[in-house]
C-alpha cells in the first residue's frame, strides 16, 4: 500500500511514541482554572520544529507552544505602542544632540 506525503511525515511524527521504551509525557494540571481549547494550523516543518525543540527541554509540543505564547503576549503587553516610543526616542535624540553640542 502507497502512502501519501503527509501520511508519511505522520507516521514519521509518531514512531518515536510508538517505542517499547517511550516514555509518557508530564501532564501540568492546573486546579480551579479550566482550560480551553485553540486550534493553530502549522506547516509540516514548522510542527516539526516546535516537537524537536520541546523534546530538547523535556516537555510536550503543546505545552511548549502555550509557554511562547504566554511569554509573547507578556512581552507585546510590556511594550508601549510603536508611535509613542518613536516620540521619545527622536526627543533623546534630540537632547542628546544638544549635550554634545554644548
Amino acid at each position: 500500500m502507497q502512502h501519501t506525503e503527509k501520511e508519511l511525515k505522520s507516521i514519521e511524527q509518531e514512531e518515536p511514541l510508538l517505542r517499547a521504551d517511550a516514555q509518557p509525557s508530564h501532564v501540568e494540571r492546573t486546579r480551579g482554572r479550566p482550560m480551553s481549547n485553540l486550534n493553530v494550523r502549522m506547516r509540516g516543518e514548522e510542527l516539526a520544529r516546535l516537537a524537536r525543540e520541546a523534546r530538547k527541554v523535556s516537555v510536550s509540543p503543546s505545552q511548549l507552544a502555550r509557554r511562547l505564547i504566554t511569554e509573547g503576549l507578556d512581552r507585546l503587553e510590556g511594550q508601549e505602542d510603536l508611535a509613542t516610543r518613536m516620540e521619545q526616542l527622536e526627543a533623546e535624540v534630540s537632547r542628546l544632540s544638544g549635550a554634545v553640542g554644548s
